[in-house]
């Protein structure tokens, strides 16, 4: 593969279609402006070009970088990059489709008004079953999303026979899952409504706009049916840039195509990539490149280490791991293979009040922003100083509640409405003698009288571990209302972002490499999960061993810890 040459392969002078291989950190999102979006975008205008990812966070940064890039302002660009999905429904709308996204609280809604006569009372019968009938629900839906996904051109067959292609593992039978999906159908029907598969569905039988320039980014993360959209868009476009990874594929569980880029470079695509890295130092790009290699059936591409330092550690306990992402500078990625592996690191770091924010598998403290202002509030008017309204408000919530207030506090309702009104009117704090004259009795509440000790119990209620409290405690109000500098997610969802350090769990939630996955794709895909996951960093690398070696990622994908000092 040739390097990228941004003149000689861009917008003006490159050729009409073109795959860029873009690894880990070669900063593929500022290649395609430099080499596309931009000159397109001065040649035809915005309106001539779209960028198009299939997930937000791609298409978001891609935007935040064109509008600072180009002057343009940021709501500006929204029509010049867009999700694959977010284009599809704007098309429909333009097309005259109402376009409304089915929302089961409409459902719900609409429910309530219904005659009891005009009732299926086997509604009943499913909402007794409660939580088995969510499970089968939910597993039914999963299932029937992948089906549109990957086998679009077969959407005429029956339900249950499309089912029957991804049920294997499913815990129900066949038949109660399509009866569920027709369930579902009949519902979106009912109320006018469609979901995420259906606009990309119907956008096929839209007109696609004359385009001067289509670039598609992650396009190895794309489904068949997501193919055939973009290819329908690529057919009145003058240029067309694929944008991607092959060994970045790791969304072939929910049904993308992770074959479509090789296959791409394999027919014959003019194909360049990036070979200079800009996130990973010398130490992780070795360690990733070394597991990587490993996989079989694959287009590979080399790439150079960022120039700046970092390192690889190796840690056999959870609680060392916790203990040094607390204590990094800069942001950091507490990361696992799925939810269920980050809930003993959520504990450790809320135990020691460290803030943090949990994607997956759990909670934060800091999600409870009701408790975390009430706190904010009372360390304000401790210190006699201005109170955020907002505080003051949640403050108010946690004193309501307190025996016989509504009869000898009844002025407290009044404080709060007026609290809301100057919210919304913008005012931003109020002054804790303002607030006394409102009603709050401040100066008793700053003596430390019984309101104090009431706000404290409900905080202890509703928080008995604590763990805002203890966040406080550690790092006072910017603890509670400054954005944290740790987050807990999953592999998968880390996917197109950075931080400073890493500290990545190789627990597997298969018992063994059989279990992975039937024949080599299985094993391919886990070494794409862990090389993903590995490449986040743009630091320091920290890899927390599992507790036996049949269930660690790193072992059984045969990591060889020597690598990382090569």
């Amino acid at each position: 593969m040739k390097i990228l040459d941004k003149d000689a392969d861009g917008y003006v002078l490159g050729p009409k279609s073109m795959v860029l291989i873009g690894p880990p950190g070669c900063g593929k999102t500022t290649a395609a402006l430099n080499s596309w979006l931009l000159p397109g975008i001065s040649d035809a205008g915005p309106d001539a070009i779209l960028g198009c990812s299939f997930t937000k966070a791609a298409a978001g940064e891609m935007r935040q970088k064109l509008a600072k890039a180009s002057g343009i302002g940021y709501r500006d660009t929204r029509n010049t990059v867009r999700t694959i999905h977010s284009e599809s429904l704007r098309l429909l709308r333009a097309n005259g489709h109402p376009g409304v996204v089915y929302d089961e609280k409409a459902k719900k809604e609409k429910k309530t008004t219904s005659k009891i006569e005009d009732d299926d009372p086997e509604d009943y019968g499913r909402d007794a079953m409660g939580t088995p009938c969510k499970a089968l629900r939910d597993e039914s839906r999963r299932i029937w999303r992948i089906v549109r996904h990957k086998y679009p051109d077969d959407l005429g067959q029956p339900i249950d026979r499309l089912i029957s292609r991804e049920a294997g593992r499913a815990k129900f039978s066949i038949q109660d899952m399509a009866a569920e999906v027709r369930a579902y159908e009949g519902e979106k029907r009912q109320l006018g409504h469609i979901d995420f598969e259906d606009m990309l569905i119907l956008a096929l039988d839209v007109p696609s706009p004359d385009r001067a320039l289509l670039v598609i980014d992650e396009a190895q993360d794309l489904s068949p049916l997501q193919l055939r959209v973009t290819g329908h868009w690529a057919e009145r476009t003058d240029r067309l840039v694929w944008i991607g990874d092959p060994d970045q594929g790791i969304y072939t569980f929910s049904g993308a195509d992770g074959d479509f880029l090789k296959q791409k470079i394999r027919a014959g695509s003019e194909v360049r990539r990036l070979a200079q890295g800009y996130r990973c130092p010398a130490p992780v790009r070795n360690l990733a490149r070394n597991l990587i290699v490993q996989g079989d059936d694959r287009e590979d591409a080399d790439y150079l280490a960022a120039e700046h330092g970092g390192r690889v550690v190796f840690l056999d306990r959870p609680e060392d791991g916790a203990r040094l992402g607390a204590a990094s500078d800069g942001t950091v990625f507490f990361l696992s293979r799925t939810g269920k592996g980050l809930a003993g690191y959520a504990r450790m770091l809320a135990e020691s009040g460290v803030p943090f924010l949990q994607e997956r598998g759990g909670s934060s403290p800091l999600r409870e922003t009701s408790l975390a202002n009430a706190i904010i509030a009372l360390h304000y008017l401790l210190q006699k100083r201005d109170v955020p309204v907002e505080s003051a408000i949640h403050l108010l919530n946690l004193l309501k509640y307190r025996d016989g207030w509504y009869a000898a506090r009844g002025d407290m309702g009044k404080a709060k409405e007026e609290l809301k009104r100057m919210a919304k009117n913008g005012r931003k704090t109020i002054d804790y003698y303002d607030l006394s004259e409102m009603g709050l009795r401040v100066n008793k509440l700053v003596g430390g009288t019984d309101d104090v000790s009431i706000a404290l119990d409900r905080m202890k209620l509703a928080d008995p571990d604590g763990f805002l409290l203890r966040i406080y405690q550690r790092s006072g109000v910017s603890g509670l209302i400054e954005r944290p500098k740790i987050t807990l997610t999953t592999i998968h969802s880390s996917k197109g972002r950075e931080a400073d350090t890493v500290i990545l769990d190789r627990n597997c939630p298969f018992p063994s490499r059989k279990e992975i996955g039937s024949g080599r794709e299985g094993w391919n895909g886990e070494l794409r999960v862990l090389y993903v996951g590995i490449t986040r960093t743009k630091r320091d690398l920290c890899m927390i061993r599992a507790e036996s070696e049949e269930q660690d990622m790193g072992e059984l994908l045969g990591m060889d810890e020597s690598s990382a000092c090569e």
